[in-house]
């Protein structure tokens, strides 16, 4: 009966870390849209306030999920008294991690620093993106006490 028990636990544990593979992995991906949104938000947000500036941007290269579950079964008996024991042990360990190289290239920079510098003028700024103390809606960027968001609707 005993190791029924056990060996139920360990298929229900395996399948707990399919899914919380599955749903690392997928939040995980997200993340990707949100750290280009923030880069380039972040390079607007430092364009807004020095149009001379260098950009920075970096790129993604590899991501990684990992999820490991083990379970420790201990099981006792005290003799004279004879006294049964057991003990069940579950950890999980959980690793997420993007790979990730600047751009260093003076001519890729010097074509970001041309298109940040057009998007960050007032006319076509005003009409795609908003800027304040404080972030207004995300995602968003910033740079130094400055914040910037792009407009719901975009122009």
């Amino acid at each position: 009966m005993r190791s029924v028990c056990i060996l139920s636990i360990v298929i229900s544990v395996a399948g707990c870390t399919h899914e919380a593979l599955l749903d690392s992995t997928v939040a995980t991906g997200n993340t990707l849209v949100d750290l280009q949104s923030r880069m380039v938000l972040d390079n607007l947000a430092m364009f807004r306030t020095n149009p001379s500036a260098l950009p920075w941007h970096m790129k993604i290269t590899t991501g990684t999920v990992q999820i490991s579950d083990s379970v420790t079964p201990t099981f006792g008996i005290t003799w004279p008294s004879v006294s049964r024991n057991a003990t069940i042990s579950p950890s999980r360990s959980w690793q997420e991690a993007w790979t990730v190289v600047p751009e260093l290239d003076p001519d890729k920079l010097k074509n970001l620093r041309g298109l940040y510098r057009e998007w960050a003028s007032q006319k076509v700024f005003n009409a795609n993106f908003a800027e304040g103390a404080l972030p207004g809606a995300s995602p968003y960027g910033r740079y130094g006490s400055r914040y910037v968001w792009a407009l719901t609707r975009m122009r």
